[in-house]
């Protein structure tokens, strides 16, 4: 395995070699370049491994069921999320500078208990099976494991009732919605 680490911030690029483990060499690069949390993309495919296709039952939170991979395999979903800046955003008052980049410093750095859910997406012939379920009930316990205590969401259509019930387990409120009309010409 090689990365790097780039600026601004922290970037780490990584390019896996032919029989890496992605999960075991990930961990091993957020531990050494102590990140707390982050974006990852995956460009390219899985010779082996396992996957989750689907939850055992339609409960919350789920239990997933693994398949083994023995053959190349595309990545099927992915998730963005990070350490919430809205607070330190706000005290900057909108500037960055001259000295409001040090409050979006301290609110990645310091004790910060809030993230902000920005994107998910599972690739569409795998929709509907369970896969945003497992990776929301994953994408929780990592911020329970961190200290995360309150996560926002992006903003959903008021209607869209299966992405509302991921969080039927947990304390929620919707203070965001969002609304489409039309309009005939």
């Amino acid at each position: 395995m090689k990365y790097q680490v780039g600026k601004p911030g922290k970037i780490v690029v990584a390019r896996f070699e032919d029989r890496d483990d992605v999960i075991e060499n990930l961990s091993y690069i957020a531990k050494k370049e102590s990140i707390r949390a982050g974006v990852f993309y995956l460009v390219g495919g899985m010779r082996e491994g396992s996957i989750v296709v689907g939850p055992e039952k339609d409960d919350f939170p789920p239990t997933p069921v693994w398949r083994r991979l023995g053959e190349s395999h595309e990545v099927i979903g992915f998730g963005i999320t990070m350490l919430s800046l809205t607070k330190a955003l706000i005290k900057a008052k909108g500037k960055l500078l001259p000295f409001g980049f040090i409050h979006v410093l301290k609110a990645l750095k310091l004790k910060n208990d809030t993230a902000d859910m920005f994107l998910q997406a599972v690739r569409p012939d795998y929709q509907n099976k369970g896969i945003t379920a497992i990776i929301y009930s994953e994408t929780m316990q990592a911020y329970i494991d961190n200290g995360i205590k309150t996560a926002i969401t992006g903003v959903q259509l008021e209607d869209n009732l299966s992405a509302q019930l991921l969080f039927d387990s947990y304390e929620n409120r919707m203070h965001l919605k969002r609304r489409c009309f039309i309009k005939l010409i």
